[in-house]
This record gives structure tokens, C-alpha cells and sequence, in this order.
């Protein structure tokens, strides 16, 4: 079990507000036994003051939801990066040309379903997630202390999805980076 100091480590930065702008609404933490298929926040590198824990991490990844795949032990879950392209961007029209990867970015419901395979992901309970997004099929591994919940919380794919998503994963010869 984390110390009390080490997790204040890990949130006295998220508190400040930046010079001249007022300070955001605190995430909490994200607790330890968080389930298969949440949506939770990977804070910004600059709120993570234990920036060893997280080094081996691509910096793209930072300051996104990420949708939690599984756990890899303990302290670890395997996550995929939640992203949204710019207004009026589709899936077509940015990779038009690459096709394979094209096929890993899978929408999150309000976005339209994918155009080469139809797929489309929803979220448990009817909710509606707030923008046209897709969840990028690359595992990336992270330390459960270092995320937070996503506002508006809890968000959790539906189980429906969640099977379909275990179906496209099973069929890629790798989700790894």
C-alpha cells in the first residue's frame, strides 16, 4: 500500500493552478481495483511528479482519457489511448491511405461507426460520450496511481463492446508498442 506522502506527490502538481488561470477541478485517484473497461484520465507528464514510473511511455499518450483493458499485475493496467481528431476530421478522410491504421482506431459512440468494418463502441448505461472519439488498438502498460477519474465519471464501455473489442483484439497479430 502507497504512503499517504507518495500519493500527495503525485497530485500536489495537478492542484496548482498555472500563473494567471484558476485552478481546474481536482480528478481524484483512480482506486486500485478499477474495472475491465473503464475510462479513466492519464494526466499531463507535468502533473505526474514520480515521472520515473512513467518514463518508458510514448509522451502522445499523456493528458487523454484511456480506456483500462486489463490489469497487468497489482500496480500495472494495460490501457488503450482514447483520442479525437480535429472538427469536421473522419477516420476516411486523415488515413484515407493507410488502411492498417485505419482498421485500430475503433469509434466511440457519438462518432459514426468505422468505415471499413462498421464497429462502433458504446458506453455502459446508454451514456453518450462527449465528442467523436476512437480508442487507438495500442496496448500501452501504466501505473494505476498515476491516473485519475475522467470528469463527469464513472465511465465504463458496455459489456456488449467490451466483447466485441475482445474480438478485434484476438484477430490483430499484435496490440503491443
Amino acid at each position: 500500500m502507497e504512503s499517504q506522502t507518495e500519493s500527495d506527490s503525485l497530485t500536489q502538481a495537478e492542484d496548482a493552478p498555472k500563473p494567471g488561470k484558476p485552478a481546474k477541478p481536482q480528478r481524484r485517484p483512480v482506486p486500485d481495483d478499477v474495472a475491465r473497461g473503464a475510462i479513466v484520465w492519464l494526466p499531463g507528464m507535468r502533473f505526474i511528479n514520480k515521472k520515473r514510473l512513467v518514463q518508458h511511455l510514448p509522451l502522445q499518450i499523456f493528458d487523454h482519457p484511456v480506456l483500462i483493458y486489463n490489469k497487468s499485475n497489482q500496480t500495472m493496467v494495460n490501457v488503450f489511448l482514447i483520442t479525437s481528431f480535429k472538427e469536421g476530421e473522419s477516420l476516411v478522410g486523415k488515413f484515407q491511405h493507410q488502411a492498417d491504421f485505419r482498421s485500430r482506431q475503433i469509434p466511440l459512440a457519438p462518432a459514426p461507426p468505422h468505415p471499413d468494418n462498421g464497429m462502433q463502441l458504446t458506453l455502459a448505461g446508454g451514456r453518450v460520450w462527449p465528442r467523436e472519439s476512437y480508442i487507438s488498438l495500442s496496448l500501452f502498460t501504466v501505473p494505476i496511481k498515476v491516473m485519475r477519474e475522467e470528469s463527469s465519471g464513472p465511465w465504463a464501455l458496455s459489456p456488449d463492446s467490451l466483447r466485441a473489442l475482445d474480438e478485434m483484439v484476438a484477430a490483430l497479430p499484435s496490440t503491443r508498442i
